[in-house]
């Protein structure tokens, strides 16, 4: 499969819909952050070098639904980071979890109980719902028909020709240098070889361009997947210089919204023309910048949390996040702190099990009980929930006085089903909370029975997230 046939698609997912852009632009080794209709650009130079050296490789990325060609997913932790922080996206309650999937800014299906994680990202979540993938447009690739793809501009120089075989894993064809027409290309010279590219072959029959990511473009209604319109003034200059273009004769003038190419209503006197802000005029063209950041980091090993193999993660009221690796019975909530079962308010107790009775790894949380005063008014018993058991009240949020609290099914990759459990506004009580959620000690509940340390201990080591943590139970309570 030739290299730029395997930038396909990297989930399936809805249509794309880019919802983010950033471009990176270094300005006296200082970086500015602008905000411009709800994109997020953060600019840096990495521009190509002059004739005869390669070019200083650059990626861009953008947030979207989906990631087309020649686009594809970010799928190495690292790299993870540095796209996502680049949108000022923060990692989400653990995100080296495998949900499934590859890097992608998701809320951790929390949209009801935290408002920060509108703005959190996780390794392995693309395919979950409501997430969204953070995409990566490579600094090469060989365009899929006879001119490069939006985003790409051909190479005609030499060395840096070079430079995109060698990533594209290509090596220099019989007579490589051979000026048969065109531009740097991927071709078999009639020989059938899918490796060999040459500097100058694109006109050939069956060859295909290798085209680089251009740091700028212009587009007619809106910035392509990967490019975001442009508001900074030394940034316009720049784009203009690179495009050929002249400033306007009153490039200043504020015509109305960002960095365009237009001819200034001369005709074809000022076809050549850009203006710092032009964008909506009558026959405008945007001019776009590139969402570039630094090359791609070295991969990194993944993250060795013992919490990664299955056990239920928590977070209590004071924000402490443990595991709970003891199976049984425990209790989350208690109001008030310290009352017994029979007089408690509220009361919610969770069963944790293991998934093989010789395994001391994968366990969730299978059954949940909801008791105590303020439960009884509201239903006879109370309210239970099995893993097993889908019924109408899970999935919503259940008043209890002051207090609501949610209980969602899971299901693993495996097919495991498993419930997680929220609660919010337990700070309205005015009544000391315990539990694991709430004020009691959780380190009895998060330490391991003596027969399952060692298991435990190599599943850290190896961290097999794909094998044994694809999804986890989670319960969390806040104040507020």
């Amino acid at each position: 499969m030739q290299p730029a046939m395997q930038l396909a698609a990297c989930a399936s997912l809805a249509l794309v819909a880019p919802v983010q852009a950033i471009y990176h632009r270094a300005h006296d080794s200082q970086a500015a952050l602008l905000k411009d209709e709800g994109q997020h650009s953060l600019q840096a130079q990495t521009p190509f070098g002059g004739s005869g050296s390669a070019s200083a490789s650059i990626v861009a990325y953008y947030i979207a639904d989906n990631c087309s060609e020649p686009a594809h997913c970010v799928s190495d932790v690292a790299e993870c980071d540095v796209a996502a922080s680049l949108f000022g996206l923060s990692a989400g309650y653990w995100p080296s979890v495998a949900y499934g999937g590859n890097c992608a800014k998701w809320d951790g299906g929390w949209g009801g109980v935290s408002s920060n994680s509108s703005t959190w990202y996780y390794y392995y979540a693309n395919n979950q719902a409501g997430a969204q993938s953070i995409c990566k447009m490579p600094t090469y690739v060989v365009a899929t028909t006879s001119t490069c793809d939006t985003g790409y501009s051909p190479i005609t120089d030499t060395a840096e020709c070079d430079a995109a075989g060698g990533v594209l894993g290509f090596t220099l064809g019989y007579w490589g240098p051979w000026n048969y027409g065109g531009s740097c290309a991927q071709w078999g010279a009639g020989w059938g070889s899918s490796t060999w590219y040459y500097h100058y072959a694109s006109n050939q029959v069956g060859a295909k361009p290798i085209c680089k990511l251009s740091q700028y473009v212009t587009a007619t209604t809106s910035c392509p997947n990967g490019y975001a319109a442009i508001t900074d003034t030394a940034e316009c200059d720049a784009a203009g210089t690179a495009l050929n273009l002249t400033p306007g004769a009153f490039v200043s003038q504020p015509y109305g919204g960002s960095c365009a190419q237009w001819d200034g209503g001369w005709g074809s006197w000022g076809g050549s023309w850009y203006w710092y802000t032009a964008s909506t005029q009558t026959g405008a063209s945007l001019i776009c910048a590139a969402v570039t950041a630094p090359p791609t980091p070295s991969p990194t090993p993944s993250p060795t949390a013992v919490g990664a193999t299955g056990d239920p993660h928590l977070q209590n009221i004071r924000g402490e996040r443990f595991d709970v690796m003891k199976q049984g019975r425990h209790v989350l909530i208690n109001i008030p702190l310290g009352m017994s079962a029979g007089n408690a308010l509220l009361r919610v107790e969770a069963e944790a099990r293991h998934l093989d009775k010789k395994s001391c790894a994968d366990m969730y949380f299978q059954v949940l009980n909801v008791t105590g005063a303020w439960a009884e008014v509201k239903q006879t018993g109370g309210y239970h929930f099995e893993a097993e058991n889908v019924d109408g009240e899970t999935s919503k949020w259940i008043g209890f006085q002051k207090v609501e609290l949610k209980v969602v099914h899971g299901r693993t990759q495996q097919g495991t089903l498993y419930l997680n459990f929220y609660v919010k506004h337990l700070g309205r009580t005015g009544l000391a909370v315990g539990g694991l959620l709430g004020e009691d000690d959780h380190s009895d509940a998060e330490s391991a029975p003596e027969e399952c340390k060692q298991r435990i201990s190599l599943l850290a080591q190896s961290a097999d997230l794909q094998n044994h943590g694809s999804s986890l139970s989670e319960a969390v309570a806040l104040l507020d």
